[in-house]
């Protein structure tokens, strides 16, 4: 399962990133959203 999150979360992260920079937010945010995804 270790693998599969560490994959599945790598493929999360350039979608969170683009998201971020089409939506500016505050970087509390920004991590809740994160945790979140």
């Amino acid at each position: 399962m270790g693998r599969r999150t560490t994959s599945r979360h790598r493929g999360d992260q350039p979608i969170t990133i683009t998201w971020h920079l089409q939506t500016p937010m505050p970087a509390a945010d920004f991590v809740a959203a994160s945790v979140v995804l």
